[in-house]
């Protein structure tokens, strides 16, 4: 056989070739000889009827007719007929037909073949709508700080009093003022009678209108930009009226989820808890999916994060801590559930109170509310699960406190 040392080959190849090649093959999109002793790169593939030896890569496959000796990388299938005396490396599998001695990488085939892997839960019926809307009501809120924020900078460069004449910006009274009279030079020509006139055209009631004659005061004396004006006018105005469009979306989104909760069953007597409400629980939900594919509390325990871990290496033993690994949101909304229940419920607040004052390991405060929403989390496991109604006096007496040790005299 002719040998071409070294042998660069043109960029196409078409079918194989029968000559042996010594040294460096180049092939940009596929290279085929018979036996190749060297370097063999290509852009898709290699294929070599004969023996190989050296190095051989392609960003798809490489294939050997016979015995492969050295290293072999292709982005998804190695392919050897006979024997492998070497290293292969694949994204997807190796193959080798007779026996192999070295070293085989194959990233997902070894995975599959392992077990080492887990099939993405993907939310369904009531779940995925649930997931869905939480989602879209995350991104109007977002939406929502953020139009509240460019009011704010719009208000402090032409009215900087604006936070003492109106409260809070986003309140309907200053609202509705907004959209017609933001500027003091507005409010100095409608005057006092003329905020009122706004108030009752757009149906509010409350005692925002005994603020009419503060607000004029203050835009009298309002030390703002005078200049620019109109196209300041502009902006507040239309962060305005955005501002109550997606205070309707938020709404209108808010009772789907609620209405989609409800036909979740047994999620009413979530809600006897207090402190829990609608919206936390349609976030728990929404994050936790459906819950009857866990075995165990636990691991929607491990899911949210909340699991404890120790950071240690040898002989040192640092902090326990929870994972924070998971599903962020579904942690957030324990967390949320666990400062409510101890603001609102009573069992909750004493069960606080005994974490953080107990005499034997006393925790933080946010050690206790850590404790109190995995808590709630196996409460609401059990509830879903069960149909049981909550029972604060079972709660309560399911918590083990050790008999306090008397001194004797």
């Amino acid at each position: 056989m002719p040998v071409i040392a070294p042998g660069v080959v043109p960029p196409v190849q078409i079918g194989a070739e029968t000559a042996d090649v010594l040294g460096l093959r180049l092939g940009l999109p596929y290279a085929s000889h018979n036996n190749v002793e060297g370097v063999d790169l290509a852009l898709f593939a290699t294929d070599t009827a004969g023996d190989f030896t050296g190095l051989q890569l392609a960003g798809f496959y490489n294939g050997v007719g016979h015995t492969m000796r050295g290293v072999q990388a292709a982005g998804f299938i190695n392919d050897v007929k006979g024997d492998v005396l070497g290293i292969q490396a694949a994204g997807l599998a190796n193959r080798a037909g007779g026996f192999a001695e070295g070293l085989q990488i194959a990233g997902i085939a070894n995975l599959g073949k392992d077990g080492n892997y887990g099939m993405p839960y993907l939310p369904e019926d009531v779940y995925a709508e649930l997931r869905r809307l939480s989602r879209f009501k995350d991104q109007l809120s977002e939406d929502r700080i953020r139009a509240i924020n460019r009011l704010h900078r719009e208000m402090s460069i032409y009215f900087p009093e604006y936070k003492d004449a109106f409260g809070k910006i986003e309140s309907a009274f200053a609202l509705e003022v907004l959209k017609e009279a933001p500027f003091p030079e507005d409010i100095l020509a409608i005057g006092a009678d003329g905020l009122r006139d706004i108030w009752r055209r757009a149906g509010l009631k409350g005692r925002g209108y005994g603020r009419a004659g503060k607000i004029v005061d203050l835009a009298s004396g309002s030390v703002g930009l005078v200049h620019g004006t109109q196209g300041g006018r502009k902006a507040v105005r239309w962060f305005a009226a955005e501002l109550e469009r997606l205070n309707g979306e938020i709404a209108d989104t808010e009772e789907m989820l609620h209405t989609r909760c409800r036909e979740i069953p047994c999620a009413s007597n979530v809600l006897e808890i207090r402190g829990i409400g609608e919206n936390i629980l349609c976030g728990i939900l929404s994050e936790m999916g459906d819950i009857s594919r866990f075995d165990d509390a636990k691991e929607i325990q491990k899911m949210s994060g909340l699991s404890l871990v120790s950071s240690s290496s040898g002989k040192h033993r640092g902090d326990t801590k929870i994972s924070r690994r998971g599903r962020k949101r579904l942690r957030y909304w324990l967390f949320q559930a666990a400062r409510s229940s101890v603001a609102y419920a009573d069992e909750f607040r004493a069960l606080h109170i005994y974490y953080t004052t107990r005499k034997e390991n006393p925790l933080k405060k946010m050690q206790s509310l850590i404790v109190i929403a995995c808590k709630l989390l196996r409460i609401i496991y059990m509830l879903l699960r069960t149909g049981r109604s909550y029972d604060p006096s079972r709660m309560l007496g399911d918590i083990h406190r050790p008999a306090e040790k008397t001194s004797v005299a």
